[in-house]
C-alpha cells in the first residue's frame, strides 16, 4: 500500500517519517520542493503520477500572523489545495486524512472543545483552514479530518523550542498567561494517524471530523 505524506518537512510530517520504518507500507514524502500547493492546477496531475492509496495532508500555510498580510496565498494552500486533493481522491478512490486546527474556533471556550461545537474562526489562518474543511467535505464524504492544537516536536519550529532558546538567552521571559490549551506532541499524533490507517484497512472505518490532542491543559 502506498501512502503519500504532504508537508513532510514540517513537525507532523517529520514525525510520520520517523515512525514510518515500523510499518510495512510504501511511503512517499513530499514537501514544497516537490509540489507547490499554491499552484493548484498541478496538484491532480502530480497525484495521478504517484497513484497513492492514502494521502495524509499535513501541508498548510501555518504562519498565523503573516497570513493576515497574505490572505490569498493562505487561501490557495489551506482551502483551494485541499479541494483539489479531495477532488483527486473522489475520482481515484484514494483515502484522505486531512490535518486541521483548533484555530477554526474563536477560543472563547472555558472547557475542552468538542466536534459538535460550531466553528467561528477569527483569523485569516483559521478562516482558510475552515474553508479547506468545507471544500473537502463538499466533494468527499469518506474522509478523516483531524483537528489538533498547540503542536510541538523536536522537528521544526514551535513554542517549546522558542521558550527553551529564550530561557538560555534571557533572565526573564514575558508570556501570556490567560490563554489555555492542550499541547500535542506531534509524534503521538503521527502514531494515531498511522494506527488509524491500520484500523481503516481492517474495516473499522468511521470517517468524519475528530479532535486530537494530548491530555490535560496548560497556559502558554
Amino acid at each position: 500500500m502506498k501512502i503519500l505524506v504532504t508537508g513532510s518537512k514540517g513537525q507532523l510530517g517529520s514525525e510520520i517519517k520517523y515512525l514510518s520504518t515500523d510499518y510495512n507500507y510504501e511511503f512517499v514524502f513530499i514537501d514544497f520542493n516537490e509540489l507547490d500547493l499554491s499552484k493548484t492546477e498541478s496538484i491532480c496531475p502530480f497525484l495521478s503520477g504517484i497513484n497513492p492509496d492514502f494521502i495524509i495532508n499535513c501541508a498548510a500555510y501555518t504562519a498565523v500572523d503573516k497570513a493576515e498580510d497574505e490572505p490569498l496565498l493562505a487561501a490557495k494552500i489551506n482551502e483551494h489545495a485541499p479541494a483539489e486533493i479531495a477532488k483527486y481522491c473522489n475520482e481515484s478512490g484514494c483515502r484522505l486524512i486531512h490535518i486541521s486546527t483548533d484555530y477554526v474556533f474563536d477560543g472563547v471556550f472555558d472547557r475542552p472543545i468538542t466536534e459538535e461545537d460550531k466553528p467561528n474562526p477569527k483569523s485569516v489562518y483559521g478562516k482558510t483552514k475552515l474553508e479547506g474543511e468545507k471544500a473537502i467535505l463538499t466533494s468527499l464524504k469518506n474522509v478523516y479530518i483531524l483537528r489538533t492544537s498547540w503542536v510541538y516536536s523536536e522537528f521544526g519550529n514551535n513554542f517549546v523550542k522558542t521558550m527553551i532558546r529564550l530561557g538560555q538567552e534571557r533572565d526573564e521571559i514575558n508570556v501570556a498567561s490567560d490563554q489555555f490549551g492542550s499541547p500535542t506532541w506531534a509524534r503521538d499524533l503521527a502514531n494515531a494517524i498511522l494506527t488509524l490507517i491500520s484500523e481503516i484497512n481492517d474495516g473499522n472505518d468511521v470517517p468524519g471530523i475528530y479532535h486530537f490532542s494530548n491530555e490535560g491543559e496548560i497556559s502558554w
